[in-house]
C-alpha cells in the first residue's frame, strides 16, 4: 500500500503575514527592504513544515539574524495580547490550517449544508469578497478603468505618471482626488513605484477589472465619458446590495449556532464558561481598539512619507519646467567634431555643414556622444533640459581603429549608462581605395550587431555633408516634435522612454547629464609587502 504523507498548506501563517506586513510598508516608503522581504516569504512559503520561532527561520535562504530576532520580538507581542494560549501553528484566522475545537468543525459542516442554496448567487460576488464596493465612488472606478485600459496598449510603458492619471481622470469625471488613487492602492489593486510617483495594476487589479467589464458588459476601450462610469456604479449596485444581504445572513446564522454552542456548554459547565468567556471578552475588546489605533498610525505615517516625496518631486520639477513654445530647440556639437585649433570657422566642414543647412547650433564639450540636443528656456537661459536623443558619428576609417583599441565598446557602454533612451550610430563612408586593419565586411557585420543586439539606431551616410544633411533634418523633426509639449526636469533615476503621446514629457537637465557621463579615473590599489 502506497504511503500517503499529509503536508500542510500553510505552515508558517503567522510569519508569512508579518513578512507580508512589512513587505508593504516597505513598498509604500519606496524602500530597498521591500524586496528582501519577498524573497524572505518566497523562501518560507517553500519551506513545508512549522517553525516554533524566528530563530529557527535562519536555516532557510535569505533570513539573516536580524530578520530572526524581528520575527521573534513579533512573536512575543502577538503571545502577550493572545494571554500565551495559542501555539504558532493554529492562531493565523485567514489560513485553512488552523486546528479548531470539534464542536467547531461539527458547527462548519452544518454551515455548509444551510448555505447550499446560496452558491449559484455568489458566483459572480466571490472576486469583489476582499473590497468594500459601496464605499466606491466614480473616481475610484475611473482610475482603476483607466490603468486597465493602458494595459492593454500594446504601446503601454508598463506604468502611468500620478500627473498623467489625475489628468486623465479629471477629462472624464471632472474632478481627479489622489485620495481615489490611494484607496485602490490600500486594497491592492495597483502598485506605486518611485519619484516622480507611477502606478501600475497588479495581478489583482487587472482580475477586478475584467471581471468589472464582464459584469456591466463595457468595453474598456471605448471607455471615454462620465456617463460610461456613472453606468458601471448604477449596474454594480444590485450585486453590492446582494452581496451586504449574503453576508448578514451568514452572519445571522453563525450567531445562532454559537448562541447554541454557549448553551450547551454552560448546561455543562456554567460558573468555569462563564468566567472564560468574560476575561476573553476583557483581552479581545481592548486588542481591537491597538489594532484599530495602529493601523491610524502606520496610515499617517504612509500619507506623510508620500507628502515628502511628493514635495521633493514638485519642488525638483517647478524649477526645471519648460511651458510649450516658451523654449528653443538646439543642437550641440563635441568640440571633437570640429578642426579646432587655427581653422578658420568657414573652413571647417562640421561649421559650415550646418550653417548651410541653417541648423541653430552651439559648440560644447560632451563627456559621451559627438550630437545631442538640448530644449533651452528663453526666460532664464541656465534651464537646459536634453533631448532624450544622441548621436555618435563613426567615419569608417575611425570605427576600424576603435574597434581595433577597444573604444567602440566602451563608448557603447557609456553611452547606454548615459540615460538616454534614443541612442544613433552615423556610419559615414569615407575613400573607396582606402586600406583598412579590419575589412569591410566585418565593419559592415559590427554595425549591424550594434543595431540589433545592442539596440542602437543605425544610419549609413555616404560622407560628411551627407552627415550633417541627416542632423539637419533630424533637428526639424525634433522640433516639430516637442515644441507643443511641456518639459519637465527630472534626476537621471527615474528617466524613462518618451511617449510621445503625451502633452508632458520628463527630461533629464543636462548639466546633471553632461557631469554623470564624465569618464572616471581608474584608480589602482598597490599592496606594498
Amino acid at each position: 500500500m502506497k504511503r500517503i504523507k499529509l503536508k500542510p498548506k500553510n505552515p508558517n501563517p503567522l510569519f508569512e503575514l508579518w513578512l507580508e506586513e512589512w513587505r508593504k510598508e516597505a513598498a509604500s516608503r519606496n524602500s530597498d527592504l521591500q524586496y528582501h522581504f519577498s524573497k524572505a516569504l518566497a523562501a518560507l512559503k517553500k519551506y513545508p513544515l512549522p517553525l516554533k520561532s524566528g530563530k529557527d527561520c535562519i536555516i532557510l535562504q535569505h533570513f539573516g539574524t536580524k530578520l530572526c530576532s524581528m520575527l521573534d520580538r513579533k512573536l512575543k507581542e502577538y503571545k502577550v495580547q493572545n494571554n500565551d494560549s495559542v501555539s504558532v501553528k493554529n492562531v493565523c484566522k485567514h489560513c485553512s490550517f488552523n486546528e479548531q475545537p470539534v464542536f467547531k468543525s461539527k458547527r462548519r459542516s452544518q454551515q455548509i449544508i444551510v448555505d447550499a442554496d446560496f452558491v449559484p448567487e455568489r458566483t459572480e460576488l466571490t472576486t469583489f469578497d476582499d473590497l468594500n464596493l459601496s464605499s466606491w465612488n466614480v473616481e475610484n472606478y475611473a482610475a482603476l478603468l483607466i490603468l486597465y485600459k493602458k494595459t492593454l496598449d500594446s504601446c503601454y510603458l508598463g506604468y502611468t505618471t500620478e500627473t498623467d492619471l489625475l489628468l486623465e481622470m479629471k477629462q472624464l469625471c471632472g474632478h481627479g482626488a489622489k485620495t481615489s488613487v490611494l484607496d485602490l492602492f490600500e486594497s491592492g489593486l495597483i502598485s506605486m513605484i518611485g519619484r516622480p510617483i507611477r502606478y501600475n495594476l497588479t495581478e489583482h487589479g487587472i482580475s477586478i477589472s475584467k471581471k468589472i467589464c464582464e459584469i456591466t458588459t463595457t468595453d474598456v476601450i471605448s471607455l471615454n465619458s462620465f456617463e460610461v462610469l456613472n453606468k458601471i456604479q448604477n449596474s454594480l449596485k444590485p450585486l453590492i446590495t446582494q452581496k451586504s444581504k449574503l453576508i448578514k445572513d451568514s452572519a445571522d446564522l453563525n450567531n445562532r449556532n454559537e448562541e447554541t454552542i454557549t448553551i450547551e456548554n454552560h448546561c455543562q459547565q456554567p460558573d468555569e464558561n462563564f468566567e472564560k468567556r468574560k476575561s476573553k471578552e476583557n483581552i479581545v475588546y481592548p486588542k481591537r481598539v491597538q489594532e484599530k489605533m495602529k493601523e491610524v498610525k502606520d496610515m499617517n505615517h504612509v500619507h506623510n512619507l508620500e507628502n515628502n516625496e511628493t514635495d521633493f518631486t514638485d519642488d525638483f520639477q517647478r524649477n526645471y519646467y519648460l511651458e510649450s513654445r516658451n523654449f528653443d530647440i538646439i543642437l550641440l556639437v563635441d568640440t571633437q567634431e570640429t578642426a579646432g585649433g587655427r581653422t578658420e570657422p568657414q573652413h571647417d566642414a562640421t561649421i559650415t555643414g550646418l550653417t548651410e543647412f541653417g541648423v541653430s547650433f552651439e559648440i560644447r564639450h560632451l563627456k559621451v556622444g559627438d550630437f545631442a540636443w538640448i530644449a533651452r528656456c528663453r526666460k532664464n537661459k541656465n534651464n537646459e533640459l536634453i533631448l532624450p536623443f544622441i548621436v555618435e558619428r563613426k567615419r569608417i576609417d575611425d570605427l576600424s581603429a576603435s574597434i581595433t583599441d577597444g573604444r567602440f565598446h566602451e563608448q557603447k557602454f557609456r553611452l547606454k549608462q548615459s540615460g538616454i533612451t534614443n541612442l544613433m550610430y552615423i556610419i559615414e563612408d569615407y575613400e573607396k581605395g582606402q586600406r583598412l586593419t579590419i575589412p569591410h565586411s566585418s565593419l559592415m557585420q559590427a554595425s549591424i550587431n550594434t543595431l540589433i543586439q545592442d539596440g542602437f539606431s543605425v544610419k549609413y551616410t555616404k560622407n560628411h555633408k551627407d552627415s550633417m544633411f541627416y542632423l539637419s533634418s533630424l533637428t526639424r523633426i525634433l522640433i516639430k516634435m516637442f515644441k507643443e509639449k511641456n518639459l519637465i526636469g527630472c534626476k537621471k533615476e527615474v528617466i524613462t522612454r518618451t511617449n510621445i503621446s503625451n502633452n508632458t514629457c520628463s527630461l533629464m537637465v543636462f548639466e546633471e547629464f553632461n557631469k554623470a557621463a564624465s569618464k572616471q579615473k581608474v584608480l589602482i590599489h598597490f599592496l606594498g609587502f
